[in-house]
């Protein structure tokens, strides 16, 4: 039994296929890349998406099919990278090992990289003092402190001493008189990389063109805020050259939570995250087939954690009722591997002597994430048929005389509730519901709900067991 879904098996040529597609972006994927290989500029596109939207899914596919068009493509985890201080060292290096890997190490373009990459990595190392080091780590004085000869760094620097004061002071001198040639090393690193792209991409085509170097960046909205913040002002000041094209895949809103984090709640974030991307790119909004969309990944991701119950009916019960609710409340893509773990729990912790309430299970299973202080008087057995109701429903207009009228069409999955939490159901309706569990179940039906909690929370104990046939 599994309890998070495996990602689609895209391999790094595959592209859009019809079989990893589940998100129907492939036409949108073809637009972009078309786009993207027009560029005739340094350009840094921001790959916009909610969390949950299959952004990383998509970055997948659509490296594999510029490399389907002969483009050089990497690929970052920013997340994956964050124990770095600085993310020049590590975008440095994802574009040093592609050039080994189309180019080789030998050739003079590459060497060229690795030695000017080497320079500038060591200028923009923070100044460490041989004598000061201590006192900027246990934080008695701050780099800028040593660097401004402010009143409070002369101070300490008296009491340490004139030898420690000389090395402190021929240190900045040294820092003051490499900025020069600092600023040269960054210059010819950018050009540098400006040539590697053009050698990455090989022969021009029949109009002169290259394709640019596509630089993907993904998870940048998931990572410490100042790596971050490192990655896209690396970026702007040293690898936007002529050849390459960078495109962050990240939720903005996100990224100007981590800049009002990192600079203070009054800073205009959006303004100041403008300043270092040329381009907001937006990924589609489902089109009208987002149900078709979602009933596909939902199966994906069902029979990625072989979800399986003892009675194949109840299983296709439940898949129907939670393909209705996740519709009905629009589930994102996280939201509904969140709420398939619960599934996924419930089914693999019960076994033939279990009977499953369907509609009930896949209704409490979407409740304990969307409304979890429903769930919880669910288990307890405080919830109201109203409240139920309003939340499968989106409505909270309740005909007691036609209980199973419903907005989202599911009348017999809400007439199982309406039974379960004590509705004034018509007779009729009421007998069949009591037919259809009681065989089953030797409990009172307001205590049905609980039950089914029990399946999702507490794996089907034997004291569960004892109330199924």
């Amino acid at each position: 039994m599994r309890l998070t879904p495996r990602e689609p098996e895209i391999g790094p040529d595959d592209g859009f296929t019809e079989a990893n597609d589940l998100f129907g972006y492939a036409d949108f994927g073809e637009r972009f890349a078309s786009l993207v290989g027009r560029i005739d500029e340094p350009l840094v596109i921001v790959l916009d998406g909610p969390w949950g939207s299959g952004k990383s899914v998509f970055a997948k596919q659509w490296a594999g099919l510029l490399r389907q068009r002969g483009a050089p493509v990497i690929e970052f985890d920013a997340f994956a990278n964050d124990f770095y201080e600085d993310a020049f060292v590590a975008l440095s290096a994802q574009v040093y090992a592609k050039a080994k890997e189309r180019l080789g190490a030998n050739q003079n373009v590459v060497r060229r990289y690795y030695n000017n990459s080497k320079k500038v990595g060591k200028a923009l190392t923070p100044l460490v003092l041989r004598v000061g080091t201590r006192l900027v780590t246990l934080g008695i004085l701050s780099l800028e402190d040593l660097e401004a000869g402010n009143e409070v760094a002369r101070e300490v620097v008296k009491t340490l001493g004139a030898e420690s004061g000389k090395a402190i002071e021929n240190a900045i001198s040294e820092r003051l008189r490499a900025s020069a040639t600092h600023s040269d090393q960054m210059e010819a690193f950018r050009e540098t990389l400006s040539e590697l792209s053009a050698a990455l991409a090989g022969e021009p085509d029949e109009n002169g063109k290259r394709h640019p170097l596509v630089f993907i960046i993904d998870e940048l909205d998931r990572c410490r805020p100042p790596f971050a913040l490192s990655v896209i002002e690396r970026i702007k000041h040293l690898f936007s050259v002529e050849g390459v094209c960078f495109v962050l895949v990240t939720h903005l809103h996100q990224l100007e939570t981590a800049v009002r984090g990192a600079y203070g709640a009054e800073v205009d974030a959006g303004t100041y995250l403008q300043k270092f991307y040329h381009l907001p790119v937006r990924l589609p909004a489902p089109s009208s087939d987002q149900e078709t969309r979602r009933a596909k990944y939902i199966q994906h991701v069902w029979k990625s954690l072989g979800i399986s119950f003892a009675d194949q009916f109840d299983g296709g019960r439940v898949m129907k009722c939670f393909n209705e609710l996740a519709d009905a409340h629009d589930l994102s893509l996280r939201e509904l591997r969140h709420v398939m773990t619960n599934v996924a729990l419930a089914s693999g912790c019960t076994g033939p002597n279990h009977y499953i309430i369907a509609p009930i299970l896949a209704g409490l299973c979407v409740m304990r994430l969307k409304r979890p202080e429903l769930y919880q008087r669910a288990q307890v057995g405080t919830l109201e048929w109203q409240e139920a109701y309003t939340f499968l429903t989106g409505s909270s207009d309740v005909d007691s005389s036609k209980p199973d009228s419903t907005i989202i069409n599911v009348d017999w999955s809400i007439g199982y509730w309406a039974y379960c939490l004590g509705a004034d159901l018509a007779p009729e309706l009421k007998d069949d519901h009591r037919q259809s569990t009681h065989p089953h179940y030797r409990t009172r039906p307001a205590e049905l709900v609980g039950l089914m909690c029990g399946y999702i929370d507490d794996f089907a104990l034997e004291e569960f067991k004892k109330n199924t046939t």
